[in-house]
């Protein structure tokens, strides 16, 4: 099965450059209307449309796919980020010491670690259905997760290829290995 992953639409928190984690936020003015010109880039009728269960998510993919059933799971949701939430990397940045704070285990900040989320999202492509393509729409870490699970990258160091946002990233999904079709694909912005 093909998996095109999104990055849900801008939030004020987006906006404000905020870690959101699991703080539920709606889409912001500006990223209510984004979605309209996404789908420009998007399949028309996907096979499955699945979104993280926060409200962002949720929210940019009914306005993708209006009247399409929208499936809802656990584990495409964003990393508990704990004590992070709320705050601007500034604010962080100015809090962390000489911790190397990178890799799949680090989770210093209270929360989940990046392995964690990687299995989640292992869990989650185990329990899909048979069908030819599916629109996922959830998270920055939740997608990154996905790109550990196609690439093997440990988070220890710079990733092969920077993923960007708001852009599309293709997957193959066999049914035991998860594959890079294509990543950063524009979404007209």
């Amino acid at each position: 099965m093909e998996l095109i992953f999104l990055r849900h639409a801008e939030t004020d928190w987006n906006r404000e450059r905020r870690y959101q984690g699991r703080t539920d936020t709606d889409l912001s003015e500006a990223g209510k209307l984004q979605p309209a010109h996404w789908i420009k880039y998007l399949p028309s009728s996907p096979s499955f449309v699945w979104s993280s269960p926060l409200a962002r998510a949720r929210q940019t993919a009914e306005a993708l796919y209006p009247g399409q059933e929208i499936l809802i799971h656990p584990g495409l949701a964003e990393m508990n980020l704990g004590s992070w939430e709320g705050k601007t990397a500034e604010e962080i940045s100015a809090t962390l010491d000489d911790r190397d704070w990178r890799g799949l285990d680090f989770a210093d900040h209270g929360g989940e670690s990046l392995r964690a989320v990687t299995a989640r999202i292992a869990n989650w492509l185990n329990t899909l259905p048979k069908g030819d393509l599916a629109v996922v729409v959830s998270h920055k870490m939740a997608i990154t997760a996905a790109y550990c699970l196609a690439t093997g990258w440990e988070a220890s160091e710079k990733p092969p290829e920077r993923l960007r946002f708001p852009r599309a990233h293709r997957f193959s999904w066999d049914g035991q290995a998860l594959k890079i079709v294509a990543l950063n694909e524009s979404l007209g912005e």
